[in-house]
């Protein structure tokens, strides 16, 4: 059970990195379509989700059922290094695709 929990964890957060990377491409090249809508709403779901969860994700509750290995990173099949780091440097990417869009629309 782990082991789909890490690979479900994985495939999403694989999508949200592709949805946090359109947002930071989109603003660069001013492309305001569908797809930014789309990221934009999968970024609006996962701060939510977050924000619901004490900003720890819900596949780490359900990780630390099946297993006695609850280090950061034991719920996703991410390198230890970078899993501690995901959400400052995710995060720090969306802010930055965020206002770059803002002043990118407003001009």
């Amino acid at each position: 059970m782990l082991r789909l929990i890490k690979i479900t964890h994985t495939l999403i957060w694989a999508i949200m990195a592709v949805a946090d990377f359109y947002i930071l491409y989109a603003a660069i090249t001013k492309t305001y379509d569908f797809w930014l809508w789309i990221a934009l709403g999968l970024m609006a779901l996962e701060v939510t989700i977050l924000l619901m969860n004490k900003m720890q994700c819900p596949f780490t509750e359900v990780a630390k059922k099946y297993s006695d290995n609850v280090t950061e990173g034991s719920d996703i099949y991410l390198p230890k290094w970078f899993a501690r780091y995901n959400k400052i440097t995710f995060g720090t990417l969306l802010i930055i695709g965020l206002i770059m869009l803002a002043f990118g629309y407003l001009s």
